[in-house]
């Protein structure tokens, strides 16, 4: 196989994500933490990127006082001119703001755009053009950041500059133009420095319209933002993240002429034809298929014609330029294979990949082509790759470098300055000019210098890798879930996953010169059809020498005749170990996340108010509408809910979301969620309690802890206080497993909260500290129970049941009068009108008593009952030590007090006083994750005297 590395990255486990409220996939937050979005209010802004969460454009430097500059020339009509750059984000730069400045009433703008030839950025030949032109002002875009001569040169022939631009700064300097924007100057109150150069623009452009009242119609050109941020590699996060998700969502609506035909030639198909040939638009649309195209033009001719494209209304200009533009892009992909083949065929002739670093010039190879050839080398080979373009007439050589991990290019290039005519660039890639006596003493000392940085571990191409995940994810359903983090970018890629154990069936060669393969992946019932591996057809017969492969990919879903298919195309792959995953499996599965989003296909039509029942028949799960079937579930989605189903015991609801026509049947958009609904048609209480267990743990028994609090709440008609250690004693640091925890009480919780549910068709209440963290604040809880952070006297009308769980318990319990608990206890009083022996708030309680039978239990830090009832006396307004006793005595006689200490079995031992050497060959391991049946095997082996290894949730069974 491959000579790789693979980099699984840093995840953190899942009790360091304490985020129970936002209903996203485990695995996407630990993406995300991985990726430095970590509170809940990052991740939400990440997940729901907003327009109006753009920081105020004014607050770059300079803007405000370019909008003034900008509206005084419209105003007075003077001739104002664009100056570009050649690449896409100068090109959009440049249509952006001459479309914003036309639409604001200017009446004399043009654009200057250099050709390749002429260099990158400002010069004086092309400043002295448009002076003599009739030029007054000058916008700089994507560009001028560095143009220290260039400005003075400007000043010195009375030609004003206002520079927007994007790159790094020459230390703190600027030009001294009229104004500099640039999202890296240190006087920005402004916060993100990461904006591309049409980004920098957009914000100038979005303070004039904001000046003028009309901020919204900006938004209008975040199409072409979009395009020039992500052709232009910059991060996609933050406001790049916004300006792209929107400016992407807007391309298939674009109301730029030009723009919108180029996307009709480019993606329509003999199957999609219309004006907008795609419905939506990825990064990927936009970065290999659009920004080429438009590249092409400032490769091989010139960048204005891209611009003219962007600005025009006439239809026939439109036309011939979009056909231009594509048979440049043609023109460009036939070079760049053409040299690409000639550079391959000149390294393996003069050994040159022997080399730490890759050099390869001629006369042959296009200036406008040599860094992607580069970067195609460095795919080949990973190593530093410097590719020249020699123009022996001019007695210089152009360069283009790429780099890898590990080796700064622009540094190697710096060790070195005086072998240039110019250079520049950054850590991965950069170019310069080179006198062509110089090009091989520069072949030596660079590669002198990469021998002393480089070593040969360096050459082993990294793949980075975000998380391992079971089968089961590659799914349609999990795909849905990926796609809440696009737009994907740098910065912010596509994830790369990693499955172990994973069997290969059906391996075939695919492509014209049977370069690449294909072939299915199966594991634990679950199958994944025609997964790719570009490029390996080398590796065809080692692929057959192995049954299992653990693998790295990325997912995708493809279109097919109106229904969507799950594709891994695959990064790389190494025979699998065969190390028992098993405990993984259990895990992922218990940690599904839930709603889930899915789909099948019908030629029926659909009520979409009426739910969905689900029939598992054999292997699938059959959909109906009432008694009519309707559909089935493919069979990776059929095969989780079975196997979830028979696990754990879960339930589940479908709800039908969007239905969607095609020409052969309808696609419908599902919502499926876990059904938490008790049925129950026994009324009898032993009938109703069966039933309960049966719903929540299967063949299991209640824990000995929750036996006995079920047998005092019910059968002995004790209201329940259980007292938690303090956790700050030694006892609980050194035995931390040995106390009850608010964990133990949730079968206990729900037993009862259904229970009430089912006699009085009444939600119970549970009052905490903080509604939002708490481990109750969870679905299956909240079916039964209302959570709430105070207590009201009233509440007891409303609610059968409720569970005081608090820590900074006398601050919770100010309302509380011990009065309240008494009454509940009094039973079958008529409470009548004349009755005097009663107050009004003793009447309202007793009533609630005889319609619901308020009962009571508390989660306290209380030592004793005494302390506790102290505690109550102590927030209550009662003084009368007789009524005081009365009430103690009342309380002590319908109350239990409960310590928290479990008693563990000498033959259990707990994960996490043992070492990881030590876990490899554990036998016996009880988790909280393992299948119902297994903890019922697990029991019988610790009840035999066996030596059992769990974590906190062997209570369950103790």
């Amino acid at each position: 196989m491959r000579n790789t590395k693979w980099n699984i990255k840093n995840i953190p486990k899942d009790k360091d994500i304490k985020i129970n409220n936002i209903p996203v996939d485990k695995d996407i937050l630990k993406i995300l933490f991985s990726r430095g979005i970590k509170s809940p209010g990052e991740i939400r802004d990440f997940l729901n990127p907003k327009l109006e969460n753009l920081q105020n454009p004014n607050k770059l430097y300079d803007v405000e006082k370019s909008v003034k500059i900008i509206r005084e020339a419209i105003r007075k009509n003077k001739n104002i001119w664009i100056y570009g750059d050649y690449d896409v984000d100068g090109i959009t730069s440049t249509a952006v703001l001459y479309l914003t400045l036309k639409e604001l009433g200017a009446e004399n703008v043009s654009y200057y755009i250099p050709i390749r030839d002429e260099g990158y950025g400002l010069n004086n030949d092309a400043l002295k053009k448009i002076k003599d032109s009739g030029g007054e002002l000058v916008i700089t875009v994507d560009c001028g950041i560095t143009a220290f001569e260039e400005i003075k040169f400007a000043n010195s022939i009375n030609l004003p500059v206002i520079i927007t631009d994007h790159h790094n700064l020459q230390g703190k300097k600027v030009p001294e133009a009229l104004a500099v924007i640039n999202p890296k100057r240190i006087e920005n109150e402004y916060t993100f420095e990461s904006l591309a150069g049409v980004g920098t623009v957009f914000m100038l452009v979005l303070s004039l319209f904001e000046s003028y009242g009309k901020k919204e119609e900006a938004f209008e050109y975040l199409d072409l933002v979009s395009i020039g941020t992500i052709a232009d590699i910059v991060p996609l996060l933050s406001e790049n993240r916004i300006l792209t998700r929107f400016g992407l969502e807007k391309l298939p609506f674009t109301k730029n002429r030009g723009l919108a035909f180029l996307l009709y030639k480019l993606f329509n198909s003999g199957e999609n034809k219309g004006n907008n040939p795609k419905s939506e638009y990825s990064t990927y649309d936009v970065g290999f298929i659009i920004a080429p195209v438009f590249n092409a033009a400032g490769r091989l001719k010139d960048a204005k014609m891209v611009v003219k494209l962007l600005t025009s209304d006439n239809n026939r200009e439109i036309e011939i330029i979009v056909k231009e533009l594509i048979n440049k892009n043609f023109e460009r992909k036939e070079l760049q294979n053409r040299i690409v083949e000639m550079i391959e065929k000149n390294i393996e002739k003069n050994k040159i990949n022997e080399d730490f670093v890759i050099i390869d010039y001629s006369p042959e190879y296009h200036h406008g082509i040599i860094g992607i050839a580069a970067s195609k080398i460095v795919d080949i080979y990973y190593k530093p790759v410097i590719i020249m373009e020699v123009k022996k007439d001019e007695g210089i050589a152009v360069g283009s470098c790429r780099s890898i991990e590990g080796f700064n290019i622009l540094n190697a290039l710096q060790s070195m300055p005086e072998l240039f005519v110019k250079f520049g660039g950054h850590s991965g890639a950069a170019g310069f000019t080179i006198p062509i006596k110089n090009i091989e003493l520069f072949k030596r000392k660079i590669n002198e210098y990469a021998k002393k940085i480089l070593k040969d571990d360096d050459f082993v191409k990294i793949i980075n890798i975000d998380k391992q995940i079971p089968m089961q994810k590659m799914s349609y359903e999990f795909f849905k879930t990926i796609e809440l983090l696009k737009p994907f970018g740098f910065g912010n890629p596509m994830p790369t996953f990693q499955t172990k154990n994973v069997l290969l069936e059906n391996i075939k060669f695919i492509g014209e010169n049977k370069n690449h393969i294909m072939f299915d992946l199966k594991q634990k019932g679950f199958v994944i059809k025609n997964a790719v591996w570009f490029g390996s057809g080398e590796y065809f017969k080692e692929l057959n020498e192995n049954l299992f492969y653990d693998i790295v990919y990325k997912l995708k879903i493809e279109e097919f005749q109106d229904r969507y298919y799950t594709k891994a195309y695959i990064e790389d792959m190494k025979a699998s170990e065969l190390k028992d995953d098993t405990l993984l499996y259990y895990h992922s599965l218990y940690n599904t996340s839930f709603p889930i989003k899915s789909i099948f296909y019908t030629h029926l039509d659909l009520d979409v108010e009426t739910p969905l029942s689900l029939k598992n028949e054999f292997d699938q799960i059959s959909l109906f509408q009432g008694r009519k079937f309707v559909g089935r579930l493919d069979y990776n989605i059929s095969n989780l809910l079975i196997q979830l189903k028979k696990y754990f015991n879960w339930n589940f609801t479908v709800k039908v979301e969007n239905i969607v026509k095609s020409s052969t049947h309808n696609i419908v958009d599902i919502l499926i969620k876990r059904d938490f609904s008790f049925e129950c048609y026994d009324y009898t209480d032993i009938g109703i309690f069966k039933r309960i267990k049966d719903f929540l743990i299967g063949n299991m028994e209640y824990d000995s802890f929750t036996k006995n609090l079920l047998s005092l709440f019910f059968r002995q008609n004790k209201d329940l206080i259980l007292s938690f250690e303090n956790k700050s004693s030694e006892n609980f640091k050194n035995n931390p497993e040995k106390y009850m925890k608010p964990e133990n009480l949730i079968n206990f919780l729900l037993t009862v909260g259904i229970f009430f549910m089912k006699k009085t068709g009444k939600k119970s209440l549970i009052i905490v500290k903080n509604s939002k963290n708490s481990i109750y604040n969870i679905p299956f809880i909240k079916t039964y129970f209302d959570i709430a952070v105070k207590y009201e006297n009233e509440q007891e009308e409303n609610y059968p049941f409720i569970l005081f769980y608090n820590t900074a318990f006398k601050q919770a319990m100010k309302k509380i009068s011990p009065e309240d608990f008494i009454l509940t206890k009094i039973k079958d009083i008529e409470v009548k009108e004349d009755n005097n022996e009663f107050t009004e708030t003793e009447k309202k309680s007793l009533n609630a008593v005889n319609e619901i039978g308020t009962r009571f239990c508390f989660f306290t830090d209380a030592e004793t009952k005494e302390k506790f009832i102290s505690d109550l006396f102590e927030n209550s307004k009662i003084e009368n030590e007789e009524k005081k006793s009365e009430i103690s005595n009342t309380f002590n006689l319908q109350t239990e007090f409960i310590k928290n200490n479990i008693s563990i079995p000498e033959n259990i031992t707990f994960l996490n006083t043992l070492k990881k050497k030590d876990l490899k060959e554990l036998k016996n391991i009880y988790v909280e994750y393992l299948p119902l049946e297994n903890k019922i095997k697990l029991k019988e082996k610790l009840d035999n005297g066996e030596l059992i290894y769990s974590d906190y949730s062997v209570t369950e069974i103790i």
